[in-house]
């Protein structure tokens, strides 16, 4: 049975898989089954979401921000605790009850964001493209 794919099933499939902590292989293997399997109607998208609610974190959401955006350039580096401080603005200015700083390092590390760490400080860079993490000026 071949069922018309509603386009937010697919955006949150596709967020799931990009923020599951898997290897790069292994994520594009699944990207390439599931594309697949829902094109030739083999996957029901219906059975996937009553299994599995994908939820957005706090942190994927604060990262995503025009609050984040206006602050930091992408590309750059920002030391932790600089990042969770805005993180933790971004939460009260918003009502929301931010994460302990243990979360919040381990949601960057599941969502792949680079990380360096260095003398003075950890520190994240806020990229699209995280394989390609340059050195620390």
């Amino acid at each position: 049975m071949t069922e018309k794919l509603d386009m937010e099933k697919l955006q949150k499939l596709v967020y799931y898989v990009n923020n599951a902590k898997m290897s790069g292989p292994q994520r594009e293997q699944i990207n390439r089954a599931v594309i697949v399997g829902i094109l030739h109607g083999e996957i029901d998208t219906d059975m996937i979401f009553r299994i599995e609610d994908v939820q957005e974190t706090s942190v994927s959401r604060f990262l995503d921000s025009d609050f984040l955006a206006e602050r930091c350039l992408a590309n750059d580096w920002i030391q932790a605790t600089e990042l969770y401080e805005l993180y933790n603005r971004w939460c009260d200015a918003n009502g929301i009850k931010p994460e302990s700083l243990t979360t919040f390092g381990r949601n960057l590390k599941d969502m792949d964001v680079s990380f360096k760490k260095k003398a003075d400080g950890n520190y994240y860079r806020l990229d699209s493209e995280p394989d390609q993490a340059s050195a620390l000026s």
